[in-house]
């Protein structure tokens, strides 16, 4: 029976896993305005462009977001120098992403700072959005829309659907949100 429970366990993760990626991809698509990399700059009505974050950045957004510094492991999940994420360096940034959210919700100090409210109940929809707008103004330095809120809502009642507590399902919001263009991109120019 335990080989059995700890399979469905790493299923119900795997699927919660998928729908954030798929939820990520969505989020990242609906902020991008089509173009990428270094443009020229804003012309009349432009609404910008995305421009991929750097290495340093890249650091840095995981120290505000999750409070720990990177390893020089973690540094080369996602070194690159061009505008565009290559395949092959997002999966080495969403596998690090996965280890580095579980890492911080291990621990109850990392942890607190990203549970800023206590639930009411597991599904507690108020606390949520309160920590997704939080977390998602460091994360990715800009406010959070309604829109994505309610998408990264979406995120949080699967996972408790799944099985997930409430700082599980938390959890896999913020995994959904590190692993967004949002977090990997600035829109400049605007």
């Amino acid at each position: 029976m335990e080989i059995a429970d700890a399979l469905a366990a790493r299923v119900r993760v795997s699927l919660v896993a998928v729908a954030s990626l798929g939820l990520a991809m969505s989020v990242g698509l609906a902020a991008c305005d089509g173009t990428s990399g270094d443009a020229v700059g804003p012309t009349a009505g432009d609404p910008g462009h995305l421009q991929r974050i750097d290495a340093l950045e890249y650091d840095r957004s995981i120290q505000r977001s999750l409070g720990v510094t990177l390893s020089n492991d973690d540094r080369l999940s996602l070194i690159g120098s061009d505008s565009d994420v290559t395949p092959a360096e997002y999966q080495r940034h969403f596998d690090r992403v996965q280890v580095l959210v579980s890492n911080v919700f291990a621990d109850p100090a990392l942890r607190g700072r990203i549970l800023t409210c206590t639930p009411a109940t597991d599904v507690d929809s108020a606390c949520t959005q309160t920590i997704i707008r939080q977390f998602g103004a460091v994360a990715w330095q800009r406010p959070v829309s309604d829109a994505e809120v309610s998408q990264l809502l979406t995120v949080a009642a699967s996972a408790t659907s799944l099985g997930n507590d409430f700082p599980g399902s938390v959890q896999q919001v913020v995994k959904t949100m590190m692993i967004s263009a949002p977090f990997l991109y600035r829109v400049q120019g605007v």
